[in-house]
């Protein structure tokens, strides 16, 4: 094997199964050794082998985490174009007509989507950034940060203890931005709804010492207009 073959491995990953059970959405990610990343698409592949497996997404950047909405004719999935960009949200159909749709956009990376289960809204984990970061991109510009907590960095995500993880909510249509159900300071995540679709899972640890005692609780919220982010 020479260095240059790395850039002919390509990974399989992340199956979804559709609710029907007829079609497997999966990632399939390749290197680019020319642009020094990783790029990926989401697939998909007949349950039963029947046909042969297509691309859906280009793959031109990093296309990942597909959900597959409750009536199975269409598909959520995020794509970032590298790892200092932002995330965004899609949608895009899968059986009939119809094109791609940006349901919204996040400085920061988006957690897997998860369909409401009348396919009309997506929950979703994103970190959230504090006020520190109104005063711009450069890192010197902005206020020191304040580090009251034992764990305030995460390898691979950077600073954490300014930007907490929260769970949001927002229409499959993008018709409106996402809004902020369950936020900080703690982190929120692992977001599940519940049949009604009123109310969400989500987990987190809200103990004043919770660094100290890294034990996650499930916590009820609720996802309309006015309702309390959690409890």
């Amino acid at each position: 094997m020479q260095p240059a073959d790395i850039g002919r491995l390509v990974s399989v990953g992340d199956p979804q199964v559709s609710p029907d059970g007829r079609t497997v959405a999966f990632v399939v990610t390749r290197v680019d050794l020319d642009g020094n990343r990783y790029r990926s698409a989401v697939w998909l592949a007949a349950a039963d082998g029947s046909a042969a497996p297509f691309p859906l997404t280009s793959g031109e950047h990093t296309d990942a985490q597909p959900a597959w909405s409750p009536d199975g004719r269409r598909l959520a999935f995020t794509t970032r174009r590298s790892a200092e960009d932002a995330t965004t949200l899609h949608v895009i159909p899968v059986t009939g007509p119809g094109e791609k749709i940006t349901v919204t956009g996040r400085p920061e990376q988006i957690g897997r989507p998860v369909w409401s289960p009348d396919g009309t809204r997506i929950a979703f984990g994103s970190r959230e950034r504090t006020g520190r970061y109104a005063a711009g991109d450069d890192e010197r510009a902005r206020p020191p940060r304040r580090i009251d907590r034992l764990f305030s960095r995460v390898d691979g995500e950077g600073w954490t203890v300014d930007r907490p993880r929260g769970v949001f909510v927002v229409p499959a249509d993008g018709s409106v931005p996402p809004r902020l159900v369950a936020g900080g300071p703690y982190d929120h995540g692992d977001p599940a709804w519940s049949p009604d679709g009123t109310t969400l899972v989500v987990t987190a640890n809200r103990e004043k010492d919770g660094d100290l005692d890294p034990v996650d609780d499930l916590y009820l919220v609720g996802v309309e207009p006015g309702a309390s982010r959690g409890g």
